[in-house]
């Protein structure tokens, strides 16, 4: 939907490499969340969120959704 309705200066902001980010840290939450992952696997990611996430608040929303 971006892609189609966003303006130009929007897309700039959000690349589809962004949404490609989100959607894996997204994927890999709910893998923590339901038991699924090693100490390994969220240490690398609680890494991720730290180094592509600007805030605490960022992070919370991404573990929200």
């Amino acid at each position: 939907m971006w892609t189609r309705t966003g303006k130009l200066s929007e897309k700039k902001l959000m690349t589809s490499d962004t949404w490609h980010l989100i959607d894996n840290l997204i994927q890999d939450i709910a893998i923590a969340r339901n038991g699924l992952a090693s100490e390994k696997f969220i240490s690398n990611l609680k890494n991720r969120l730290s180094e592509n996430c600007d805030n605490e608040e960022t992070i919370k929303q991404l573990e929200s959704l």
